[in-house]
């Protein structure tokens, strides 16, 4: 029981240091990081726990996992359970390049790439969404998820 227990204080911080020790690829894997993040923030997340983060070992070595378990949520309370530069609350996307730079040691330019990707990416969210053959309930919540950021993403 206790061995499934996540501990008491943990930050994206920690699973970049843990990714750049380990990783193959760990540029590629802190950026994908950087990115999940971004997307918990939007998505509002805030299930991100350490056991929904993993490395995964190939015939090249370790990398991070594709993502997984992420859950929309419309609870205005934002609090994750990682945190970034000390905070629970996931920085915005017009504080992102700042964390990228000091949490994952991105360069500008790749923290705005990165940025740019999510930003692109989660513009397909709707026609996703609409194609993904949700119930009507399940699309209107999923849609939901994202139009508190709709303007950012512009």
């Amino acid at each position: 029981e206790h061995d499934q227990d996540d501990a008491l204080y943990a930050s994206y911080e920690s699973l970049a240091n843990i990714i750049q020790r380990y990783s193959q690829q760990s540029r590629t894997d802190l950026e994908n990081l950087f990115g999940q993040m971004l997307i918990n923030m939007i998505v509002r997340n805030t299930d991100d726990h350490l056991r929904n983060f993993s490395l995964i070992c190939d015939q090249a070595g370790w990398r991070l996992s594709p993502v997984y378990d992420v859950v929309p949520s419309e609870n205005l309370d934002t609090r994750h359970q990682l945190s970034c530069l000390y905070s629970n609350y996931l920085p915005s996307l017009e504080e992102s390049e700042a964390a990228a730079r000091r949490c994952f040691g991105l360069s500008t330019a790749d923290a705005r790439r990165v940025i740019e990707n999510v930003k692109s990416a989660l513009k397909e969210w709707p026609s996703i969404i609409d194609q993904s053959g949700m119930n009507e309930d399940d699309r209107e919540f999923a849609l939901r998820a994202i139009r508190h950021t709709q303007s950012d993403l512009d």
